[in-house]
């Protein structure tokens, strides 16, 4: 914990990566106010309701306010996501997406269904984008060990195939137990 009693500015640069005390960091900001700020999502709420010189980023790629809003609160639908031009922008808010939502794209369609080892549904679903030429196709399936819901990109058209290739095995090997 940072206490910093009587600290008022900062010479050159500052990155926090945590939370700041209040009374700090609103400290912080009336005494630089007018300087230069880049923002994360790890910001307060406080601090990121400011206005002035800021540079909102999240993992490092900058972001215009409204978007990055969107992005941290998880608040872009599926196709939203896919449709950001930037692709560093769209590769962090993929990152941060609910994969569920994946399921209200267009087209979206279970192109093969198996059970797994552990009575877990494993599916291949695809759906397709407007201003893509080919679907996209996804494994979607739960880990055993979590419970966890996943949507792994694959060319695979079959669920074993798929599961398979994610982990970089030959396609053939059969999984007699997962950790």
């Amino acid at each position: 914990t940072l206490k910093a009693d009587n600290l008022k500015s900062v010479g050159g640069g500052l990155s926090i990566s945590s939370d700041l005390n209040p009374k700090l960091e609103k400290r912080l900001w009336k005494n630089n106010r007018n300087n230069q700020w880049y923002m994360n999502d790890l910001c307060s709420d406080w601090l990121l309701s400011q206005k002035g010189k800021i540079e909102y980023r999240i993992t490092n790629v900058t972001f215009d306010k409204e978007l990055f809003d969107k992005v941290r609160k998880d608040k872009l639908t599926a196709k939203e996501v896919f449709a950001i031009s930037n692709i560093e922008q769209r590769r962090v808010a993929y990152e941060r997406m609910d994969k569920l939502k994946m399921k209200q794209l267009p087209d979206y369609k279970v192109l093969d269904e198996v059970k797994d080892n552990y009575k877990n549904t494993m599916k291949i679903v695809s759906f397709a984008l407007e201003g893509f030429s080919q679907p996209f196709k996804y494994l979607n399936c739960i880990c055993p060990s979590t419970g966890r819901e996943f949507f792994i990109e694959t060319q695979r058209k079959t669920c074993h195939k798929a599961k398979n290739s994610s982990f970089g095995l030959p396609e053939d090997i059969k999984f007699t137990e997962e950790w």
